[in-house]
């Protein structure tokens, strides 16, 4: 989504892709975008088995409606309706409708030594709009649960390098741009984009307080939703 509009559109956009800090109920806390994780990005947490969230998040970029289903204890699944600049702000130039479908997949569950890890698509089959895709490893250390992911498409749109993919097959270098990354409808496939182009950095870490029922979260997001 791009902004031409005053700079504290710019500023408040900034800061919702950077840093970010929410105090969440004491509970394994979704995503804006449905997956458990922290504001926006994921974790490689999961919920119990068989559970159904429905959540709704309110921004300046989009508004966005998900569904997430815990079909496995290995394997997330959340169907995703956005709505793009709800909000008609002056001089913004975006006003789509998009369909997404993400899947999360537990590779490694946490032990002693060993993290939890996940790999995820986002955007499935779908435009593109959302498309990403991501390997994440979670540790809880005491009270603090951190989380250090890899990621494609949009989690790679800050602080980036070289795709490590590419030392088994060139294919992995270049990620299509723009509309060629998904396909023209929601029910597409845009299978030949997974994992290709440079990666991005995101992280975070959320700290249980069982006093007060709550748990406080930070991150590093690796989309500039520009």
């Amino acid at each position: 989504m791009k902004y031409d509009g005053p700079k504290s559109v710019v500023i408040r956009s900034f800061l919702a892709a950077g840093l970010s800090l929410l105090v969440y109920p004491n509970t394994s806390s979704s995503s804006d975008f449905g997956t458990t994780g922290f504001v926006k990005m994921p974790s490689a947490r999961m919920p119990g088995d068989g559970s159904l969230v429905s959540t709704i998040s309110r921004d300046v970029a989009a508004d966005i409606f998900n569904i997430t289903f815990q079909a496995t204890p290995w394997l997330e699944t959340t169907f995703r309706y956005s709505i793009f600049n709800p909000r008609k702000l002056a001089n913004s130039k975006d006003s789509e409708r998009d369909r997404s479908y993400e899947a999360k997949l537990m590779l490694t569950q946490e032990g002693r030594v060993i993290p939890q890890i996940a790999v995820g698509v986002r955007d499935i089959l779908g435009t593109g709009l959302w498309e990403g895709e991501y390997v994440v490893a979670s540790k809880k250390i005491d009270a603090i649960d951190f989380g250090l992911g890899i990621g494609w498409g949009r989690y790679s749109s800050r602080m980036t390098f070289a795709n490590p993919l590419a030392t088994l097959d060139s294919a992995f270098e270049l990620r299509p741009s723009g509309r060629k990354s998904g396909g023209r409808f929601g029910g597409e496939s845009r299978s030949k984009s997974y994992f290709r182009g440079e990666v991005g950095v995101f992280g975070g870490a959320s700290i249980n307080f069982p006093s007060l029922r709550s748990k406080f979260v930070i991150e590093f997001s690796s989309d500039n939703y520009s």
